[in-house]
């Protein structure tokens, strides 16, 4: 069954620098402090198939966290990683422990939107689907003011704010999934086009919101832009959500956070006096202001299962040769849904896809560089959970590497490439100049979101990490470094000439002022 991600756990494999050689030695000295050159081995189609065969078996249970199906997951990765010639990565441990928090709604009550034109109710599962990141027995919204905030987007660099002017505390907010430009052919324009940035992930939009003080968020459904049906989104948030255990409980996130139906947002449009279609292509200007529901007010409520279990990721290491203590990561996560609601009379998510398939990438890599494959970086391939709106396993892993306390290269199976300041943990992150760009690295980032080469919106450009791409941003440095030296030539010699000239003109006043004077003197 096709199934949204919303899990937890990860692994990981460290690859230090330098298994092998290669290079420009030359540029990798100008720019040794930007991106190692690593070549990253073929993934086998053989490993693909018997991992992701044998991972997403009815006998591993979906591999939710806690339950034997993870027993069965981490010895199978421990066993790959043996094979494939791999160290244990956490300070001579092949597991971390992850302490989670699971929340999982039940008893949820209809959404009731009254004070527009007609009472419009809105069915748990059938036409909306909330949940909380709060760790408190019940959740409860109460006669919230309901705003349409468009696209739910803040973002100072591109001068984009939908909320603008706005105060939503205690407000429920009604917001758009993708970009504004999520329409556009190519990957142009203000957010990228049709490459999602992560300002239009179903995660940003929560975080969002909370950081402006909303009650809760609801994203309007729309498949085209969601790039899912509903059935997806019913499967993912209905069910437990995985959180890292914090000392704070969550009381920064929104009181709760949900989805509606497309119909259902219409309808609710229609009964407050606006006009759904033309309020949706207006958010999609720069400069659109949100609009509220006027008189709407929503009440729903839903109680929570709070329960706590120990998780772990998987962490294997390829010990380097040239530089040790300088890593390349290679993360993912293994867990999946476990069991959900039953189809055909079959409840277990299998998870094939997400992401049976991208473990057999770091035990491939690993093998592959044993092999021969030239990665100048020690490799580390870290296997845990991940979560929507972060990562718990990977918020843990951030925290405590595992690795001396420097700086690592963070390398997803979707392709994202992450550096990080050492003694921040999951906050931390670092700005770099390479080329004509600036970069900014967080690892605690929703892997869904780099897929396509998105954007961290809070943080800058997410390059995708493809080797030819890491060659173009090394000489794009190069090259501006050199521009930089020539233009400091340039600026000093142009300097010595009219220091020159200005001599030689005061010279020469100088002996016109003494023909001039009567004495011969000047």
């Amino acid at each position: 069954m096709l199934r949204s991600p919303r899990s937890a756990a990860a692994f990981a494999v460290l690859l230090s620098l330098a298994a092998c050689g290669g290079g420009d030695k030359a540029a990798s000295d100008t720019v040794a402090a930007a991106i190692p050159d690593v070549q990253i081995p073929e993934l086998s189609l053989a490993t693909l198939q018997e991992v992701t065969k044998e991972l997403s078996s009815d006998a591993y249970e979906g591999r939710a966290p806690g339950t034997p199906g993870e027993e069965k997951t981490v010895a199978y990765i421990i066993k790959k990683y043996e094979e494939a010639g791999l160290k244990p990565g956490n300070n001579g441990k092949w597991t971390q422990d992850v302490p989670l928090v699971e929340i999982t709604a039940k008893n949820a009550t209809p959404i009731s939107f009254t004070g527009g034109k007609t009472p419009v109710t809105a069915q748990y599962a059938r036409d909306y689907v909330a949940f909380s990141w709060r760790v408190q027995p019940k959740t409860e919204i109460k006669d919230s003011d309901v705003v349409f905030v468009g696209y739910g987007i803040n973002a100072p660099e591109k001068g984009w704010n939908d909320y603008a002017g706005l105060d939503v505390k205690g407000k429920t907010v009604v917001v758009l999934v993708n970009d504004p430009d999520w329409q556009t052919k190519e990957t142009k324009g203000e957010f990228n086009g049709r490459a999602m940035t992560y300002y239009g992930r179903w995660s940003y939009k929560y975080e969002e919101a909370a950081r402006q003080g909303a009650a809760a968020v609801l994203i309007v459904h729309d498949t085209e832009p969601a790039a899912y049906g509903w059935n997806v989104v019913e499967s993912s948030n209905t069910g437990t959500q995985y959180l890292a255990e914090s000392k704070d409980g969550g009381a920064k996130e929104t009181v709760a956070n949900g989805w509606i139906q497309l119909p259902k947002a219409k309808e609710l449009f229609a009964s407050a006096g606006q006009d759904f279609d033309k309020l949706r292509d207006a958010a999609k200007v720069k400069g659109f202001k949100a609009v509220p529901l006027t008189g709407v007010k929503a009440n729903f409520s839903f109680d929570n299962d709070i329960a706590k279990k120990m998780s772990r990721n998987v962490i294997g290491v390829l010990p380097g040769a040239k530089r040790p203590d300088e890593y390349v990561l290679y993360t993912g996560h293994w867990d999946h849904l476990g069991r959900c609601t039953p189809v055909a009379g079959d409840d277990i998510c299998n998870g094939a896809v997400d992401n049976a398939s991208g473990i057999s990438r770091p035990r491939d890599t690993g093998a592959g560089v044993q092999g021969g494959g030239c990665a100048r970086p020690q490799h580390r391939l870290p296997r845990g959970h991940r979560r929507g709106i972060g990562s718990a396993g990977f918020e843990i892993l951030c925290r405590e590497p595992g690795v001396p306390a420097r700086a690592d290269r963070r390398r997803g199976e979707y392709g994202r490439a992450e550096r990080d300041r050492p003694g921040q943990g999951h906050r931390r992150c670092r700005r770099r100049q390479v080329g004509t760009r600036r970069l900014c690295r967080k690892a605690r980032q929703d892997e869904q979101s780099h897929d396509q080469g998105r954007t961290d919106p809070r943080k800058g450009l997410l390059l995708p990490f493809r080797p030819f791409q890491l060659r173009q941003a090394r000489r794009a440095d190069v090259q501006l470094r050199q521009r930089r030296r020539t233009g400091r030539r340039r600026r000093r010699g142009l300097a010595r000439k009219r220091r020159k000239t200005m001599k030689r003109t005061a010279i020469t006043r100088r002996a016109m002022n003494m023909r001039r004077s009567p004495t011969g003197t000047a």
